[in-house]
């Protein structure tokens, strides 16, 4: 038994950039002084926007939509971005799965022909704000697909001065804080994917690993779930004021984004040991040490929270590892209740995490509770993905997509008793003594305000879709005899 792992990884600082129009094209727009008003038009309202890969940040091209939001809070229109025409509430409409601080989260899973790609059908979660910002994202449920973002506004928002329909366009593409690191090609149409099918980054030898089971949280008495490691990744969007302002001083949002690790405990092992052929319960939980927030100043008058959309967990084997030694199996949250038991649905995960009773992660039960049944219609999207590692050795790796509806139903987990999880069971194969070692990586999404390029402090802002680069995480056991 060693030291519990604890590792940090930086995302490079991100600043602005020159976008289409020149820093003097943006000074008289009306971007200055002015905040958001709510307003409830009659008919549809048109938005105009642009679309971009969401962890880099790299324009694609404009995006566009045409809503109408009744007075129960349904939506009806459509959106246009990527080379797509989506129709929202065609045969009724769009129910919002939730609604606070005036804004309402909505989700679209269209499986059209004419969305489809690979089979797979296009999943659309967005924001409408006052009836006067749109902010989402659009992907497919194969992790070789990235996500687009997507950040629009009312042509009619009110501003100091008018602008155009592509004024407005470039407004909001200036606001985009590009990383210069994260060099991403986004074709003008679809979805943006990953050329290797696999997106995975070895972490470390097993061998150099050691795990301790603390920060222990008792489960129904005799068994007890152990953190073997947690992993953190910082992240940072900074904004810098135009030449002009009075106040010079730059904004920034930084967030530290954790993965862990856990196993359990039992009377005949500790959570970094499995029995030769047999099995133990493992879980992927994470939070943010620290949260990221708007960009913009508190003053304001708008609302400045950011809002959860989605979380993704990927699990597979650690370097040098294969499946004659490590099986996954039990994998949950599912979508399916009957994919591998009848318990491995959205109720068999919430008995198993409800069972924690204290310590720093003992209240994820509830968490994890709020996540599913938060309101959303369809929370959970699992599948397993076969892919070939760089031996040429067939590998299997399980994928989550879990709807953010979130702690307290809207809010960014800053703790772990706040923040979601899954688990599935690590099947070992392993002779005695040797190590077994599995990855995973987890990233988050939310939507947050921050400034446009060339602006002050005080000035219009606009809404964004915020994509988190993967917090990479492992963790190995020691396999011991069966006892």
């Amino acid at each position: 038994m060693g030291r519990k792992e604890t590792h940090k990884e930086v995302e490079s600082s991100v600043s602005r950039r020159t976008v289409l129009t020149s820093a003097g094209a943006l000074a008289g727009t009306g971007m200055v002084g002015t905040n958001m008003v709510s307003a409830k038009p009659k008919g549809k309202r048109e938005f105009v926007g642009v679309s971009y890969e969401a962890v880099s940040e790299t324009s694609q091209g404009t995006a566009s939509a045409r809503l109408k939001t009744h007075t129960d809070g349904t939506l009806s229109g459509e959106l246009q971005f990527a080379g797509f025409t989506v129709p929202i509430g065609k045969k009724e409409s769009l129910k919002p799965d939730l609604e606070r601080n005036g804004v309402r989260k909505y989700k679209i899973v269209s499986r059209d022909n004419k969305h489809k790609k690979d089979d797979l059908p296009l999943i659309i979660r967005f924001e409408v704000e006052n009836n006067e910002l749109v902010a989402g994202f659009a992907t497919r449920p194969r992790s070789d697909y990235e996500n687009l973002g997507f950040a629009l506004a009312a042509i009619d928002r009110p501003r100091k001065n008018s602008l155009s329909t592509d004024g407005i366009e470039r407004t909001i593409e200036s606001g985009l804080l590009p990383d210069q690191n994260n060099n991403v090609t986004v074709n003008e149409t679809g979805l943006p994917r990953k050329s290797d099918s696999s997106g995975d980054m070895t972490l470390t030898d097993p061998s150099s690993l050691s795990n301790e089971s603390s920060s222990d949280v008792s489960i129904q008495g005799s068994t007890t779930t152990g953190l073997l490691s947690e992993w953190t990744r910082s992240g940072k969007k900074k904004w810098t004021p135009a030449d002009h302002c009075s106040d010079q001083r730059t904004m920034a949002s930084s967030w530290d984004y954790n993965l862990a690790f856990m196993g359990s405990n039992t009377y005949q092992h500790e959570a970094d040991e499995i029995e030769t052929n047999d099995l133990s319960v493992w879980y992927c939980h994470s939070h943010f040490e620290e949260k990221p927030e708007s960009i913009l100043a508190r003053y304001d008058g708008v609302n400045t929270e950011p809002y959860p959309t989605n979380v993704e967990y990927q699990v597979y084997l650690g370097s040098g590892e294969n499946r004659n030694n490590i099986d996954f199996r039990s994998p949950g949250p599912t979508d399916d209740p009957n994919d591998g038991g009848k318990d491995n649905g959205l109720g068999g995960l919430v008995l198993d995490f409800a069972a924690a009773a204290s310590g720093p992660y003992g209240a994820a039960g509830k968490a994890v509770i709020d996540y599913l049944f938060g309101g959303s219609n369809d929370p959970v999207n699992y599948h397993k993905e076969n892919y070939t590692d760089d031996d040429g050795d067939p590998v299997t790796k399980m994928v989550w997509d879990i709807d953010h509806v979130g702690f307290s139903r809207s809010k960014i987990p800053g703790s772990p008793n706040q923040g979601p999880g899954v688990q599935f069971s690590v099947y070992n194969s392993h002779s005695a003594g040797r190590t077994g070692y599995v990855q995973g990586k987890s990233r988050f999404s939310f939507t947050h305000h921050r400034y446009p390029e060339n602006t002050c402090r005080g000035g219009l802002s606009h809404r964004y879709a915020v994509t988190t680069s993967y917090t990479y995480a492992g963790a190995s056991y020691e396999s011991i005899p069966t006892q």
